[in-house]
C-alpha cells in the first residue's frame, strides 16, 4: 500500500478566500497537501493511493476551537466541561470570580517564557 493518501469530496474548501472546488480530491503524503486537482485525474495517477471521503462529502481544513475571552483561568481548570452552551452558562454562573489581577497572573504564569518577567506584590 502506497504511504499516499487521497481525499475525495464533492466540495473541496482551502480557506475563506477560495473558490469551493468540486469534484475533487486532495493528494497527501508525508503530512503535507501535494496536490488539489480533479477527481478522476488524480485517482488515475495515483491509483494505489489510499482514499477516503466520497463524492457526498465536503472537505473542508481543521477547525480549531480559539474562542477565549483572556480568564486565563479556563472553564475546564475550573471543572466546568466544554459542554452545551446552556448548561456550560449555567455552570459558570455557579463559581465564584477570581480578581482580575490574579487572572493576568495565572495567565502570564502559564506562559514559560513571560515567568522572568512576572514582578510579585507590585503595583503596575
Amino acid at each position: 500500500m502506497s504511504d499516499k493518501l487521497l481525499v475525495r469530496g464533492r466540495w473541496i474548501i482551502t480557506d475563506a478566500h477560495s473558490e469551493v472546488t468540486q469534484g475533487a480530491a486532495l493528494l497527501i503524503a508525508a503530512g503535507r497537501v501535494l496536490e488539489i486537482g480533479d477527481w478522476k485525474q488524480l485517482r488515475r495517477e495515483h491509483d494505489s493511493a489510499r482514499v477516503v471521503g466520497n463524492a457526498r462529502s465536503a472537505t473542508i481544513p481543521g477547525l480549531v476551537n480559539a474562542h477565549h475571552h483572556g480568564h486565563a483561568v479556563s472553564g475546564i481548570l475550573h471543572g466546568v466541561s466544554d459542554d452545551l452552551l446552556e448548561s456550560w452558562i449555567l455552570a459558570w454562573h455557579g463559581m465564584r470570580a477570581l480578581v482580575p489581577r490574579l487572572r493576568a497572573w495565572y495567565g502570564a504564569w502559564q506562559q514559560p517564557q513571560l515567568r522572568p518577567w512576572i514582578t510579585y506584590g507590585a503595583q503596575c
